[in-house]
Protein backbone atom coordinates (compact mmCIF):
# COMPACT_ATOMS: atom_id res chain seq x y z
CA UNK A 1 0.00 0.00 0.00
CA UNK A 2 1.23 3.46 -0.89
CA UNK A 3 1.22 5.91 2.01
CA UNK A 4 3.17 9.16 2.15
CA UNK A 5 4.10 10.40 5.60
CA UNK A 6 5.16 13.84 6.83
CA UNK A 7 5.59 15.04 10.39
CA UNK A 8 1.89 15.98 10.68
CA UNK A 9 0.16 14.28 7.78
CA UNK A 10 -0.50 11.02 6.00
CA UNK A 11 -1.28 11.28 2.29
CA UNK A 12 -3.18 8.16 1.30
CA UNK A 13 -4.40 7.19 -2.18
CA UNK A 14 -7.87 5.66 -2.09
CA UNK A 15 -8.30 2.27 -3.71
CA UNK A 16 -11.14 1.85 -6.18
CA UNK A 17 -13.71 0.77 -3.58
CA UNK A 18 -12.73 3.55 -1.17
CA UNK A 19 -12.89 6.09 -4.01
CA UNK A 20 -16.38 4.88 -4.90
CA UNK A 21 -17.44 5.19 -1.24
CA UNK A 22 -16.10 8.75 -1.16
CA UNK A 23 -18.26 9.66 -4.16
CA UNK A 24 -21.29 8.01 -2.53
CA UNK A 25 -20.58 9.86 0.72
CA UNK A 26 -20.02 6.62 2.63
CA UNK A 27 -17.28 6.04 5.17
CA UNK A 28 -15.19 3.03 4.02
CA UNK A 29 -14.93 0.42 6.77
CA UNK A 30 -11.26 -0.23 6.03
CA UNK A 31 -10.06 3.35 6.67
CA UNK A 32 -8.94 4.41 10.13
CA UNK A 33 -9.68 8.08 9.50
CA UNK A 34 -12.79 10.10 8.77
CA UNK A 35 -13.31 11.13 5.13
CA UNK A 36 -14.03 14.74 4.29
CA UNK A 37 -17.22 15.40 2.34
CA UNK A 38 -16.47 16.78 -1.13
CA UNK A 39 -17.85 20.13 -2.21
CA UNK A 40 -19.98 20.14 -5.38
CA UNK A 41 -17.24 21.23 -7.82
CA UNK A 42 -14.73 18.74 -6.42
CA UNK A 43 -17.34 15.98 -6.49
CA UNK A 44 -17.96 16.58 -10.21
CA UNK A 45 -14.22 16.57 -10.96
CA UNK A 46 -13.70 13.42 -8.90
CA UNK A 47 -16.47 11.56 -10.77
CA UNK A 48 -14.49 12.00 -13.99
CA UNK A 49 -11.29 10.94 -12.29
CA UNK A 50 -13.05 7.88 -10.85
CA UNK A 51 -14.04 6.77 -14.36
CA UNK A 52 -10.40 7.05 -15.43
CA UNK A 53 -9.41 5.07 -12.34
CA UNK A 54 -11.83 2.29 -13.34
CA UNK A 55 -10.41 2.27 -16.89
CA UNK A 56 -6.78 2.26 -15.68
CA UNK A 57 -6.79 -0.07 -12.70
CA UNK A 58 -3.24 -1.18 -13.44
CA UNK A 59 -2.10 2.40 -12.70
CA UNK A 60 -4.91 3.44 -10.31
CA UNK A 61 -2.68 5.70 -8.18
CA UNK A 62 -2.41 8.23 -11.04
CA UNK A 63 -6.22 8.53 -11.24
CA UNK A 64 -7.42 8.29 -7.66
CA UNK A 65 -8.14 10.75 -4.90
CA UNK A 66 -5.30 11.04 -2.37
CA UNK A 67 -6.62 11.95 1.08
CA UNK A 68 -4.68 14.40 3.23
CA UNK A 69 -5.09 13.09 6.77
CA UNK A 70 -4.21 15.16 9.83
CA UNK A 71 -2.65 12.46 12.01
CA UNK A 72 -3.43 14.20 15.29
CA UNK A 73 -7.19 14.25 14.53
CA UNK A 74 -7.46 11.05 12.43
CA UNK A 75 -9.48 12.82 9.78
CA UNK A 76 -9.13 14.02 6.24
CA UNK A 77 -8.64 17.75 5.91
CA UNK A 78 -8.30 17.85 2.13
CA UNK A 79 -7.24 15.91 -0.91
CA UNK A 80 -4.93 15.97 -3.86
CA UNK A 81 -4.70 14.07 -7.11
CA UNK A 82 -2.88 13.64 -10.34
CA UNK A 83 -4.86 14.89 -13.32
CA UNK A 84 -3.50 12.08 -15.51
CA UNK A 85 -0.80 9.43 -15.68
CA UNK A 86 2.65 10.52 -16.86
CA UNK A 87 2.53 11.44 -20.53
CA UNK A 88 5.16 10.59 -23.15
CA UNK A 89 7.34 13.49 -21.94
CA UNK A 90 7.22 12.23 -18.32
CA UNK A 91 4.89 15.02 -17.15
CA UNK A 92 2.16 14.70 -14.52
CA UNK A 93 -0.14 17.43 -13.25
CA UNK A 94 -1.29 17.79 -9.66
CA UNK A 95 -4.46 19.30 -8.26
CA UNK A 96 -5.34 19.87 -4.61
CA UNK A 97 -7.68 21.44 -2.10
CA UNK A 98 -7.95 21.80 1.64
CA UNK A 99 -10.91 22.38 3.95
CA UNK A 100 -11.23 26.05 4.94
CA UNK A 101 -10.57 25.64 8.70
CA UNK A 102 -7.18 24.07 7.90
CA UNK A 103 -5.91 26.68 5.47
CA UNK A 104 -2.90 28.90 6.24
CA UNK A 105 -1.31 26.28 8.52
CA UNK A 106 1.17 24.88 5.99
CA UNK A 107 -0.70 21.59 5.56
CA UNK A 108 -1.30 22.00 1.84
CA UNK A 109 2.35 22.85 1.20
CA UNK A 110 3.42 19.82 3.23
CA UNK A 111 1.07 17.51 1.31
CA UNK A 112 1.80 18.93 -2.15
CA UNK A 113 5.56 18.79 -1.57
CA UNK A 114 5.29 15.17 -0.48
CA UNK A 115 3.15 14.26 -3.50
CA UNK A 116 5.57 16.00 -5.89
CA UNK A 117 8.57 14.23 -4.35
CA UNK A 118 6.81 10.87 -4.63
CA UNK A 119 5.89 11.54 -8.27
CA UNK A 120 9.43 12.54 -9.21
CA UNK A 121 10.74 9.37 -7.57
CA UNK A 122 8.77 7.30 -10.11
CA UNK A 123 10.79 6.23 -13.15
CA UNK A 124 8.15 7.47 -15.57
CA UNK A 125 8.05 11.04 -14.17
CA UNK A 126 10.47 13.81 -15.11
CA UNK A 127 8.29 16.85 -14.46
CA UNK A 128 5.35 17.81 -12.22
CA UNK A 129 3.12 20.68 -13.31
CA UNK A 130 0.21 22.60 -11.81
CA UNK A 131 -2.16 25.34 -12.85
CA UNK A 132 -3.55 28.13 -10.65
CA UNK A 133 -5.93 30.97 -11.23
CA UNK A 134 -3.91 34.11 -11.80
CA UNK A 135 -5.36 35.75 -8.69
CA UNK A 136 -5.09 32.71 -6.40
CA UNK A 137 -2.03 33.90 -4.52
CA UNK A 138 -2.40 31.36 -1.72
CA UNK A 139 -2.24 28.42 -4.14
CA UNK A 140 0.69 30.04 -5.93
CA UNK A 141 2.47 30.38 -2.59
CA UNK A 142 2.00 26.63 -1.99
CA UNK A 143 3.60 25.82 -5.33
CA UNK A 144 6.50 28.22 -4.79
CA UNK A 145 7.19 26.61 -1.40
CA UNK A 146 7.18 23.23 -3.18
CA UNK A 147 9.98 24.50 -5.40
CA UNK A 148 7.87 25.07 -8.51
CA UNK A 149 8.65 27.80 -10.99
CA UNK A 150 6.15 29.67 -13.13
CA UNK A 151 6.78 28.85 -16.78
CA UNK A 152 3.78 30.48 -18.46
CA UNK A 153 0.71 32.58 -17.80
CA UNK A 154 -2.44 33.78 -19.51
CA UNK A 155 -5.05 36.37 -18.56
CA UNK A 156 -6.71 33.79 -16.30
CA UNK A 157 -4.07 31.24 -15.27
CA UNK A 158 -0.49 30.65 -14.18
CA UNK A 159 1.34 27.46 -15.10
CA UNK A 160 3.98 25.95 -12.81
CA UNK A 161 6.58 23.19 -13.05
CA UNK A 162 8.98 21.24 -10.89
CA UNK A 163 11.78 19.30 -12.55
Amino acid sequence: MIKLQTSRLSIIPLNLNQFQDLLQEKQPQDLDFQLLKLDEDTHIAMQGLYQLCVQNQDQWWWFTNWQIVLNQEHKSIGSCCFVHAPDESGTVEIGYGIDAPYRHCGYMTEAAKSLCQWALSQKSVLRVIAQTDRDNFYSQKVLIKCGMKKYSETQESCFWELL
